[in-house]
């Protein structure tokens, strides 16, 4: 019995050399390498779909409502900003397709550059407009695709501040 096992497996081991060595023969490996379909003339994203995306969280650590501003810079430099309402406590999401560009709490100035100013507005019995004195996160430098970029506005008493963490994805 241990003969056969033996050349059973000898006989599984010698096909698979021979199919790795024989043209024409795709092993497994090869097929889900994306340079497999480059070889081909087929377009690896065609196959694959999305990049993925990047989530942002926007979270009011807070006891009042607070509206949250964040901006988005694509690879070419165009700017994007979003304003989002946030209760107290309340957590909103958002995703930016990859790659993200720059991300950061604030708005744009008049030159489509980002800047901290304008980063969330406490909603108490006074306004309290809080600026972003962080820098900007860059893709693949600060956040990689699949990551969740946290923007946190927290409260200390009568004192607030805006907090941006990087919760690694995948």
């Amino acid at each position: 019995m241990p003969n056969n096992a033996l050349r059973v497996l000898s006989l599984g081991a010698a096909a698979a050399l021979c199919c790795g060595l024989a043209p024409g023969c795709v092993v497994a490996a090869d097929a889900l390498n994306p340079n497999f379909f480059s070889g081909l003339g087929v377009d690896p994203q065609a196959i694959s779909g999305a990049p993925g995306r990047v989530v942002i969280a926007l979270t009011n650590s807070t006891t009042f409502p607070v509206q949250m501003s964040f901006i988005r810079l694509d690879q070419a430099g165009i700017g994007s900003e979003e304003t989002v309402e946030v209760e107290a406590g309340g957590t909103v999401g958002r995703s930016v397709e990859c790659p993200a560009g720059t991300l950061a709490p604030g708005s744009l100035d008049d030159n489509g550059q980002a800047t901290g100013a304008g980063a969330a507005t406490v909603m108490g019995d006074m306004a309290t407009e809080l600026a972003y004195g962080g820098a900007p996160l860059a893709s693949g430098v600060d956040f990689e695709c699949g990551d969740v970029v946290e923007i946190d506005v927290q409260q200390n008493g009568a004192a607030f501040a805006i907090a941006v963490r990087v919760l690694a994805g995948r």
